[in-house]
């Protein structure tokens, strides 16, 4: 593909707007705004909540990458708009997807208390910024 300057420029706002959202999250929850630790008053609802953060964060990333590759690889031969229309929606889908797992596992870890939960929010972070809509990503995923 040739001139493909901008073609991913609302992805990659997508990207970074969702991205700010999050950090706000944490801000208010560390600055005391949003109140943490109200979730888990007894042990049994701490069980839960692990057990469903969990859940969530194996399910859905791995679900979020599968879905994106395979739409991918249906439209590799496609021509070159139907590529580009392919590749914004399935990147808008994806990062869609770890959103909803962060910004749940913030919340979970937030209202849980449980420090150790930490972990569960830092995958799908993690997950998310491997998630970043590059230019190159254009020409790579065409030549696959």
């Amino acid at each position: 593909m040739k001139n493909n300057e901008n073609k991913l420029a609302r992805q990659q706002a997508l990207f970074v707007i969702l991205l700010v959202i999050a950090a706000a999250t944490v801000a208010l929850f560390e600055a005391g705004v949003l109140n943490s630790g109200g979730l888990a008053t007894y042990d049994t609802n701490r069980y839960i909540i692990e057990v469903a953060a969990i859940l969530l964060t194996i399910g859905l990333i791995p679900l979020s990458g599968k879905k994106f590759n395979v739409c991918m690889k249906k439209v590799k031969n496609a021509d070159d708009e139907t590529f580009l229309k392919t590749l914004r929606r399935e990147s808008e889908i994806r990062l869609a997807l770890l959103f909803v797992v962060l910004m749940i596992n913030i919340g979970l870890y937030y209202g849980s208390g449980n420090k150790n939960m930490i972990y569960w929010v830092l995958i799908p972070f993690i997950a998310y910024m491997f998630g970043f809509p590059f230019k190159k990503y254009l020409d790579r995923e065409k030549e696959q």
